[in-house]
């Protein structure tokens, strides 16, 4: 029916009426506009493109940046900085997603969200061989390997970035959005440098913005977000619900951008034979912070533990939580406020986890042990503890895109686990040192010296 399969039939039904409706809009430009001028065309667009990158593809991600990539061309030409900003940055994840470096159009939505009048990046050049094909993808390396190639000596503020943050909420949220995209591809590249200096001065700008309560660490809780009212919330632009709905989302950036910094660091101390980059583990327990934070505001549960309110101990992770009335309520904040939700908890998951890795390293098993286990908690019931049989999965049944956090924290607390298992047994002295002793034989042997006496 289609020409060529897809992997839903309710997405197949979705593009197949969108794109007649894309042809009708395009005939009734008495009516409508011109396209892609008119409201009615550019949200078209937009929906045509999110349904073919739900499907999936290559063939048809590639349809989907065409469509984005004619949006964005019109709000560019009509001035509208900050919503082309807005597409052009997922131009660039497109662009990543199709085995590409989506650098040029992640500089060109932050330039563009700072007000820069720039040009568009150059035309994407056609897809090479059969469109239909999945690429291979590109072999990685563990966070903290040493890179493939030298270090850049590049060690100052990249030039495309701004001295502040923009005005408008909406181009600070691309912005964020877009720097923390551009960090990623920088590093995965190998030029550690480069995305070091990148991290450093985004965390500048996005700190410049956020209020001491959503910086600080461990962030100090304000007043408790009120149980679900009884009226939806306004919807304007001074709404505080959906202000602190985007100081949230601006605060979870900055946690990710600190998870990146984190990694580079690392990486950059085994590069110049660094044992321990300590800065490392700071940035982590940062990034969890912020996250749990997030997490806090968003389902009305304090940061601290219930039964001990006045100690710093922490309140136990909460991945079943459902959001707050104050967001679930409203029919705009809802979706945005649930996925900042399952982000936040990615993040802490993926903090925690790679904080139990620096202490692995360190031969620190139990701290290690308890990083991992908080990370496994935000990403999984308790009962999955306690059931290590389950799949990743089965054992996130519920809890959107957080199966691979799963696998990944599931891999280091087992891990962690038996290592301190044996270290507090005493079958482990300390395994970062080559003369290991066992000392329970040790032990046992003194035993039956004295028994012989």
């Amino acid at each position: 029916m289609f020409g060529f399969e897809v992997p839903a039939r309710e997405w197949a039904f979705a593009r197949a009426y969108i794109g007649s409706a894309m042809g009708i809009a395009k005939q009734k430009t008495k009516q409508l506009g011109e396209w892609p001028a008119s409201d009615a065309a550019q949200d078209l667009l937009v929906q045509y493109g999110s349904i073919l990158q739900r499907i999936g593809g290559r063939r048809f991600l590639l349809d989907a940046r065409d469509k984005y990539e004619e949006l964005v061309k019109e709000l560019h030409k009509e001035g509208r900085g900050p919503e082309a900003a807005r597409w052009g940055a997922k131009m660039g994840d497109l662009t990543k997603r199709l085995g590409e470096s989506g650098d040029a159009w992640w500089i060109w939505a932050v330039r563009t969200a700072a007000g820069d009048k720039v040009p568009l990046p150059a035309a994407v050049l056609p897809a090479v061989g059969p469109v239909d094909e999945i690429p291979d993808p590109k072999p990685t390396r563990w966070w903290f390997s040493r890179p493939s190639r030298p270090a850049s000596v590049f060690t100052s503020k990249p030039d495309f970035l701004p001295t502040e943050m923009p005005k408008s909420p909406l181009a600070e949220r691309v912005m964020a959005n877009a720097l923390v995209a551009l960090s990623a591809q920088w590093a995965e590249d190998g030029r550690l440098r480069q995305a070091l200096e990148l991290e450093k001065a985004s965390l500048r700008l996005l700190g410049g913005v956020l209020p001491p309560s959503y910086t600080s660490n461990p962030p100090t809780l304000p007043k408790a977000v009120t149980a679900a009212s009884s009226t939806q919330p306004s919807q304007t632009a001074t709404d505080p619900a959906a202000k602190r709905l985007h100081l949230l989302s601006l605060s979870h950036a900055r946690a990710l951008l600190q998870i990146h910094q984190a990694e580079v660091l690392f990486s950059l101390s085994l590069s110049l034979k660094h044992p321990f980059h300590s800065s490392s583990l700071d940035l982590l327990q940062a990034a969890a912070r912020q996250a749990e934070y997030a997490i806090s505001q968003l389902t009305a549960i304090p940061l601290t533990h219930p039964d001990f309110p006045e100690s710093p101990l922490p309140a136990i992770p909460t991945p079943d939580a459902e959001l707050d009335g104050v967001w679930s309520n409203s029919s705009v904040l809802k979706e945005p406020s649930r996925r900042l939700l399952r982000d936040a908890r990615r993040t802490a998951a993926h903090a925690w986890a790679l904080s139990a890795v620096l202490y692995e390293r360190q031969g620190e098993w139990l701290k290690a042990y308890e990083c991992a286990e908080r990370g496994m908690e935000w990403v999984a019931a308790g009962r999955v503890l306690t059931d290590f049989s389950r799949s990743p999965e089965a054992a996130t049944k519920g809890r959107e895109g957080l199966v691979a956090e799963f696998a990944e924290t599931f891999e280091v607390h087992q891990r962690t686990r038996m290592k301190m298992l044996q270290y507090t047994h005493g079958t482990v002295v300390d395994p970062t040192k080559d003369n290991v002793a066992d000392k329970s034989g040790e032990a046992k042997g003194k035993a039956k010296a004295k028994e012989g006496k």
